[in-house]
């Protein structure tokens, strides 16, 4: 977002895109820039299930080895968001894993909404 000036939103809302951005550290130091002190990020993203978990196997495999995330425009379902949040500049970051209780596409079950703050 070069033609965005630094310091310049209050608020900005990301749903469901860090499992397809190629850099997530890069979005977030973006989204860092371009708020204003202060300022608010929300997001809400599907994300890797537990290590060891059948939820976690299924994504890797749906990951690595079938089209999906060709077809999905590059989803990862084994992104671990929360590593990302935890390393960003933020000066406040909260977030809470959740699970949606659904047999269809149970690997997108595992959740994370949070918030982090500039």
């Amino acid at each position: 977002m070069p033609d965005v000036k630094s310091n310049s939103y209050d608020v900005v809302v990301s749903t469901l895109i860090m499992c397809t951005v190629k850099d997530p550290p890069a979005v977030l130091r973006e989204i860092h820039r371009v708020l204003k002190p202060g300022g608010s990020f929300f997001t809400m993203e599907h994300v890797a299930g537990r290590k060891g978990s059948v939820i976690r196997a299924v994504q890797d495999l749906v990951t690595f080895f079938t089209p999906y995330s060709y077809v999905t425009g590059g989803c990862h379902l084994n992104r671990e968001t929360w590593t990302y949040l935890d390393q960003s500049s933020f000066q406040s970051v909260q977030y809470r894993h959740y699970s949606i209780n659904t047999w269809i596409f149970f690997f997108f079950r595992p959740f994370l909404y949070g918030t982090a703050v500039k």
